[in-house]
């Protein structure tokens, strides 16, 4: 993906259904790592503030002492892209399935918000 094709979109409102979280396994010394798509309690949206690869693979950790030390290094079987979510202007973004984002329209925000279950109805979602 071209970085002229992700501008426009950037700092626009996503509605994000799922997030991705990395899951490890360990093999023999070495630790496997995988990027797994998650669902989500409820819908949030966000502003879209990027896009990344992440890499999955083998990860083989450093070994030895002082006098015979093996850097660690990791071998890359795969890579993914994902799209950078933030739902907060000073919190991290999070990683979200690139297929994961759908646009907001201007009138539908107030509804793809959604609200957190336990959280009261204010004012003017009562009336």
């Amino acid at each position: 993906m071209k970085l002229k094709s992700v501008i426009p979109h950037m700092g626009k409102l996503v509605k994000v259904e799922q997030t991705l979280e990395r899951k490890v396994t360990w093999v023999d010394g070495a630790s496997r790592a995988k990027w797994i798509p998650t669902k989500m309690s409820w819908p949030r949206v966000g502003w879209f503030s990027g896009v990344r690869w992440l890499q999955e693979g083998t990860v083989h950790h450093a070994t030895g002492g002082y006098d015979d030390f093996d850097p660690g290094y990791i071998v890359v079987e795969d890579r993914v892209l994902v799209a950078l979510v933030c739902f907060w202007p000073t919190a991290k973004p999070v990683a979200v399935p690139i297929l994961g984002c759908l646009p907001v329209e201007p009138g539908e925000e107030p509804e793809a918000r959604g609200r957190p279950p336990g959280r009261p109805r204010t004012r003017k979602e009562k009336s």
